[in-house]
């Protein structure tokens, strides 16, 4: 069909995190089953560049909460570990969902938290073309009254909800 750059989980990031801020987890691998979505507001970071969830009304797929691994870079004491041989990976909790993403950083490299990141083309092509929206979906109408549905829907009967990360 295609192909485009995406970007994944960064644990190597947990560097930059402070005390209470989310953390940098690998993005695990597997199959995961879209569970629901929601759309984009299209609110931009406070460095006013940064589109964290792509363009308003790019769809977010969520796919539910899975075990990842992160670093675990603070000790007992809610310090930061400066040295990076301290550090220690530990198992932990991932809310996991594929969305659009604009920034100055390119695409095609580790930089998430853990989601995978895509285009807004990418985005509009799995959302128009109804690629993950099996759930979204019965005999044809929309479900969810809170996100509206595609401005375009094609391929209804085709939908799909499963979605398959390698490495």
């Amino acid at each position: 069909i295609g192909a485009d750059l995406i970007s994944s989980g960064n644990m190597q990031r947990e560097a930059e995190v402070k005390f209470g801020q989310n953390h940098y987890l690998q993005t695990p691998k597997g199959i995961f089953r879209c569970q629901v979505g929601w759309r984009s507001k299209g609110q931009y970071n406070d460095d006013n560049i940064t589109l964290p969830y792509g363009s308003k009304g790019r769809y977010i797929f969520y796919f539910g909460k899975h075990k990842s691994i992160r670093y675990n870079t603070f000790d007992r004491n809610n310090n930061k570990i400066t040295n990076k041989n301290r550090w220690k990976i530990i198992l932990d909790n991932l809310e996991l969902a594929v969305h659009s993403h604009k920034s100055s950083k390119p695409m095609g490299h580790p930089y998430s938290h853990g989601c995978i990141r895509m285009t807004d083309e990418l985005n509009m092509f799995l959302d128009f073309n109804s690629v993950l929206h099996k759930n979204m979906y019965k005999n044809h109408k929309w479900l969810s009254y809170f996100t509206p549905k595609p401005k375009k829907t094609l391929y209804v009967q085709y939908a799909w909800e499963y979605m398959v990360v390698i490495k």
